[in-house]
């Protein structure tokens, strides 16, 4: 099973992430609302796949590569409002 990972501090933005990626597949889907918490997970748990927030992209992607080199990132914009 895909192990996917959602790195949101915004819950209601990551709750509608993390529903919408189980409508679509069966997935093992984990969130963390800090870059931090998302470390401690990719260091426990090689992902397949991560979503980040644009925002501080930097140096959310610096950290998580540094984990696991190949781990593809997805940017996220949620919407206003």
């Amino acid at each position: 099973m895909k192990q996917i990972l959602i790195v949101e501090p915004d819950e209601q933005f990551a709750g509608r992430l993390f529903q919408a990626l189980l409508n679509v597949g069966d997935y093992q889907i984990s969130s963390a609302p800090t870059v931090r918490q998302a470390c401690l997970m990719v260091g426990r748990e090689r992902q397949d796949l991560a979503f980040v927030p644009l925002d501080d992209l930097e140096g959310t992607v610096e950290a998580l590569r540094r984990l696991q080199p190949d781990l593809p990132l997805v940017a996220t914009v949620p919407r206003a409002g």
